[in-house]
């Protein structure tokens, strides 16, 4: 796998350009003046990459992508809100707002600025995440504090939801999404560290839930988490505190901050879908922001704290450990995650973005 990596650096205020080969990660530039980056979104088919900058509103910055990995300022915008996470699908940009508690849809010009103003809705406290199916008919936004999923379409430019599906046990917080093909979405609640497999009705958009399982290691000691905002509840000592969530054919990779251990599932697709504890792999402190590289074959960890990534060779068909003590039984197996680099970066770092 060659291709190119951007790594958002929040509290350094950098956008980090690497070469990725092999495994290996090479630092190539450092561009400064983006304080508060926090969230990345490319778009192929537009060879564009959007970087996003908290605030009283976020800014997102417009770059043009060439061959190479080159990149070039062509613009920038304003967001509505603050947002928590940005998507691009179609002929638009997609926010999500944790503290607005809502979501936008800005749609773009061929040169990938506002076409027009932003369309904004809500449906819930605290929405953390939005994403578009390979399709391209339904976009899915996650409410945390309200434990519900949102299912939006775009027709004739007007921004539309059309479902709303509730996410039990109350107090879950359902915070990230990812989809294996276009029937099936991952949801990765916060609070409660459970990953729930969803079927997609391709023509609705509604979900039904049809397996879930726990990612927290169950000699870890943690209590519940509780969503975080101003004047909320009080933050327990050790408790769950889920981030990120990707899915590599069978293989489902969730982080965990408290313990700083990414879960790896594996999931079925037989007559009962189901969903099974690989391993619990130990990894950078606090880690936040993951992602895999667009073969499926390497999968990144940053860590919040940690200031380093670190990068793993994945291993599919593993299999998955068959009830018991999933810890002591994965001391005699080999693990799907294999390290094969870890580099420093600067402090937090907070997303990726692969180019070519």
């Amino acid at each position: 796998m060659n291709c190119h990596i951007v790594i958002a650096c929040r509290a350094e205020g950098t956008l980090e350009l690497h070469r990725f080969s092999n495994g290996i990660l090479e630092r190539l530039e450092v561009m400064h003046g983006f304080d508060g980056v926090n969230c990345l979104a490319y778009d192929a088919s537009g060879h564009r990459l959007y970087a996003s900058q908290t605030g009283e509103v976020s800014r997102v910055s417009v770059f043009n992508v060439f061959p190479g990995g080159d990149i070039e300022v062509a613009g920038s915008f304003d967001l509505p809100h603050q947002t928590a996470y940005i998507s691009v699908a179609g002929e638009g940009l997609w926010s999500a707002s944790y503290h607005g508690g809502n979501i936008a849809f800005v749609p773009l010009t061929p040169d990938g600025l506002p076409a027009g103003p932003a369309q904004v809705d809500s449906f819930g406290e605290n929405s953390h995440c939005i994403v578009t199916a390979s399709d391209g008919r339904h976009t899915y936004a996650t409410s945390l504090r309200a434990d519900k999923i949102a299912a939006y379409s775009v027709e004739d430019s007007q921004l539309r939801r059309r479902s709303v599906a509730s996410v039990p046990p109350l107090g879950s917080g359902p915070r990230h999404l990812a989809f294996a093909g276009d029937s099936t979405l991952f949801a990765l609640t916060e609070m409660s560290g459970e990953v729930i497999e969803f079927r997609r009705d391709l023509e609705s958009g509604e979900l039904t839930e049809v397996s879930r399982a726990s990612i927290v290691p169950p000699s870890a000691g943690l209590t519940q988490g509780v969503a975080r905002y101003s004047g909320g509840p009080e933050v327990p000592e050790r408790p769950i505190w889920a981030a990120d969530i990707q899915v590599a054919g069978e293989l489902v990779f969730a982080t965990e901050r408290t313990t700083s251990t990414v879960t790896v599932l594996e999931r079925s697709e037989g007559t009962v879908p189901g969903l099974e504890v690989v391993d619990y792999v130990s990894t950078e402190a606090r880690p936040r922001a993951s992602a895999l590289s667009p073969d499926g074959e390497f999968y990144f960890v940053g860590g919040e704290t940690s200031e380093h990534v670190s990068v793993y060779r994945v291993a599919h068909q593993v299999g998955a450990v068959q009830g018991g003590n999933a810890a002591a039984a994965n001391a005699q197996k080999t693990s799907p995650l294999h390290l094969v680099c870890r580099i420093k970066t600067g402090e937090n770092p907070a997303w990726f973005a692969f180019l070519p």
